[in-house]
């Protein structure tokens, strides 16, 4: 069975793996943020931002890929949580916070009205989806989600295969909601640090 990887990663091992990216980023200024003590962070892309303005404030981020990002940039990271959004506001008071995340994240953070989400960068939907993943969705495959945006994308580009494949492996609880709602019938909680170690 082929593995449909939705996003930029290295080969899954164990799973012969078409790379087909679902989501594109386009940078977003960001030139002051509040200042609320806690500063949420659930992107890489969102690191940039972070840095400017971490001075002061309790960092929490997304592991393994932002929080590893962060300290390599000499950011302490109080708190590495696995999983999405909802994961990283677990046990934090959003009145306290400051979300950096992207344009349909802050869209999706409107579910906790104190919690101030910024917009670091803004996300697209490819032209196309590769062409060896087109060719996959004629067999049996699994497909691998990161975020909701990449369920919607990969939803735009290929019509109706959500529900047709063997396997949906999601990253996060938003990821697994999105994928339900496209037709996803028993969708999986997967880790991208565990599915790397195994």
């Amino acid at each position: 069975m082929r593995l449909i990887v939705t996003r930029e990663m290295e080969p899954v091992p164990g799973w012969d793996t078409i790379v087909a990216p679902c989501v594109a980023f386009e940078p977003l200024p960001v030139t002051a943020l509040p200042g609320r003590k806690l500063l949420l962070v659930s992107s890489p892309r969102s690191v940039d931002v972070a840095v400017e303005h971490a001075q002061g404030r309790e960092v929490h981020a997304l592991a393994p890929a932002t929080s590893n990002a962060l300290e390599e940039r000499g950011v302490t990271v109080t708190r590495a949580v696995h999983g999405g959004v909802a994961e990283l506001l677990d046990g934090v008071e959003p009145a306290e916070a400051v979300l950096l995340t992207s344009d349909l994240g802050v869209h999706h953070a409107a579910r906790w009205p104190d919690l101030h989400a910024v917009a670091t960068h803004r996300t697209t939907c490819p032209d196309s989806l590769a062409p060896e993943a087109l060719a996959a969705l004629e067999g049996e495959f699994a497909v691998l989600f990161a975020s909701p945006s990449a369920v919607a994308n990969f939803e735009r580009l290929a019509h109706g295969a959500i529900s047709r494949a063997q396997r949906v492996l999601c990253h996060g609880r938003s990821t697994i909601v999105a994928a339900r709602r496209l037709g996803a019938l028993a969708p999986e909680a997967f880790n991208l640090e565990s599915l790397h170690a195994s």
